[in-house]
């Protein structure tokens, strides 16, 4: 039977790693099965399933494909590295998804993933054309089920502060304009928060918010209560949909 699949949701900077480390260690301080996804690694077993899934993903959404004719927005059409930028985003989608589906194959608990499939396509969608529309298809078509979403929120400036913070090396965003940074992460917020409302007609999705302009210890009382709710979720019946 399939555990469950909890996706951190937020635009870079927004504390998606540091809340899913909290979560996992208050989920399992209350004895709850959970743990991170993964990488793949040397795992032969696991890589031969991964290319099994992936093949069996594009065949069965051929409309992904799509994905790499879309056109760059035009306020980043001259932006360094963009282009390879974007095909990564769409590979890195279709492989990560795969990954998660074999891992949850695995086991029964929960899975706990601060990097997945909407923050992918809430990237595409700031940086190239694809529609609304066309988002919230591959979300019902690619979106591991049952699945819980928690949308860690935070002023669009602080997460780009934060962001700078980390020092991370990426070329494509430390060679971008700073005022094209703050378009990105206003439309990357706006776009997280259109899709909060979005109900994706999806009876086997939970959507959780938590807010992360505060402190730690603030994050982490926040994260606590959905550490207790996780307790009290057992896995999911035959039609995919929670039961509390």
């Amino acid at each position: 039977m399939a555990g469950n699949y909890i996706e951190l949701v937020g635009v870079a900077g927004a504390g998606k790693t540091a809340t899913a480390k909290i979560l996992v260690n208050e989920a399992r301080r209350r004895k709850v099965a959970i743990r991170t996804r993964g990488v793949v690694g040397k795992n032969l077993w696991l890589r031969v399933k991964t290319i099994y899934t992936t093949t069996m993903i594009v065949l069965s959404v051929p409309a992904i494909l799509s994905l790499y004719l879309v056109r760059t927005r035009s306020a980043f059409a001259h932006t360094p590295y963009v282009r390879r930028v974007i095909r990564n985003l769409i590979t890195r989608m279709i492989v990560d998804t795969a990954v998660v589906r074999c891992l949850q194959r695995q086991s029964s608990g929960h899975l706990v993933n601060d990097e997945g499939l909407l923050g992918k396509l809430v990237s595409l969608s700031v940086l190239t054309e694809i529609t609304p529309s066309k988002m919230q298809f591959l979300v019902k078509k690619l979106l591991p089920t049952p699945a819980m979403l928690i949308y860690v929120t935070v002023p669009p400036m602080v997460a780009l502060v934060r962001e700078h913070k980390r020092q991370v090396e990426l070329p494509f965003f430390n060679e971008m304009a700073y005022e094209l940074k703050e378009t990105f992460f206003r439309d990357a917020v706006r776009m997280y928060t259109e899709l909060a409302k979005t109900e994706f007609s999806m009876s086997n999705v939970e959507i959780v918010s938590i807010n992360n302009a505060g402190s730690h210890d603030d994050l982490a009382k926040e994260v606590a209560s959905v550490a207790t709710t996780l307790r009290s979720i057992v896995l999911p019946s035959k039609d995919g949909k929670f039961s509390v």
